[in-house]
């Protein structure tokens, strides 16, 4: 997380913060696999802020950062806070009938080893909060994706805003409103909903345009808080230009793209079918990439970078009466 790391240290040491080194955990790996976290200097009688991706491999990163904060709670760091762009597992949300609450489990897990704050943007559910017992700040995608758009549409004629399943209702509601007021228009951006059928993990049987204006003629901005395999959003655009769209974009905080080859068309990945689609992605940098990932697939993915809101939120923790909430306050659902 280096890319991300870099430019929050130099901001937050621009504005008079200090923050001592950016130091970067070294790794260790055995022969049969072990790995063990190592901290490269003293962090005695520091509050650490420990920046960290559990891409590519989620299940490794959760012990990554598990035995990161060991090793800083052992180091005597006076206090760490993890921040997580990308929180693992939030889509495990809530009670299913024999199934675990993991993201409850990891919250209580870094509860347990004394983690006293925790960033995240864009989680999935916002009820992940109160899974952790102490400040756990859920930082807003919006704040990222709406200068660009205002970029793009800066009267935003002919707009509609569309979330992908009821789920991101609230997010479209805010973005609506929120670019409207923006521009400085009475009412929001017409906004709709589309309701899908999901059937299991990753797989949506039926989908259809329930609620909301026509999109005939329309430029269309669907608002997601992650692509996975990117089978919900690429039924969604079909559906959308099927119904006369002229344009489709969209904006998806989590950027995962983890299809692998589909045996029925050949197509070997996620980010092939999206090439193919018609539709313009935006994406923000949870996860790290390649600088010449984004320079392949450039015709059609745009990414925004994250480090100057998390450098936001981290100076208002560090302040006596600072407020990370104000970071993404423009949020509005009413």
């Amino acid at each position: 997380m280096a890319y991300v790391a870099e430019p929050i240290h130099q901001s937050l040491k621009a504005r008079g913060v200090d923050c001592g080194k950016l130091l970067t955990v070294r790794y260790d790996e055995f022969a049969d696999g072990e790995f063990k976290a190592f901290i490269p200097e003293s962090i005695r009688n520091t509050h650490v802020y420990f920046i960290h991706s559990f891409y590519p491999d989620i299940n490794k990163g959760i012990w990554e950062l598990l035995q990161v904060n060991d090793a800083l709670r052992r180091a005597d760091a006076d206090s760490v806070s993890n921040v997580l762009p990308y929180f693992a597992n939030a889509r495990q949300d809530r009670k299913k009938p024999r199934e675990p609450i993991t993201a409850a489990l990891l919250a209580n897990l870094l509860a347990f080893q004394g983690v006293r704050r925790l960033f995240a943007l864009d989680l999935h559910a916002d009820q992940i909060q109160g899974f952790f017992p102490g400040p756990f700040d859920n930082l807003f995608g919006e704040k990222i994706f709406l200068p660009y758009f205002l970029a793009k549409h800066p009267e935003a004629k002919d707009i509609v805003a569309i979330a992908a399943d009821v789920g991101g209702g609230k997010r479209v509601r805010a973005f609506a409103r929120n670019a409207a007021e923006a521009i400085g228009l009475p009412e929001p951006i017409p906004f709709g909903i589309i309701d899908k059928d999901r059937v299991s993990a990753n797989e949506v049987e039926g989908m259809a345009y329930g609620t909301g204006p026509s999109v005939e003629g329309k430029h269309v901005w669907i608002s997601e808080d992650m692509i996975d395999t990117g089978g919900t959003a690429l039924k969604a655009g079909k559906m959308l230009f099927d119904k006369g769209a002229a344009t489709v974009t969209l904006m998806a905080t989590h950027p995962i793209f983890s299809a692998k080859l589909d045996k029925v068309t050949g197509i070997s990945a996620a980010e092939d079918k999206f090439a193919q689609s018609g539709m313009k992605v935006i994406v923000t940098e949870t996860l790290p990439r390649d600088p010449l990932y984004y320079e392949r697939n450039k015709t059609w993915l745009t990414h925004l970078p994250i480090d100057m809101l998390f450098a936001d939120a981290i100076h208002q923790s560090t302040l006596v009466r600072g407020s990370v909430s104000g970071v993404s306050k423009a949020r509005k659902t009413k």
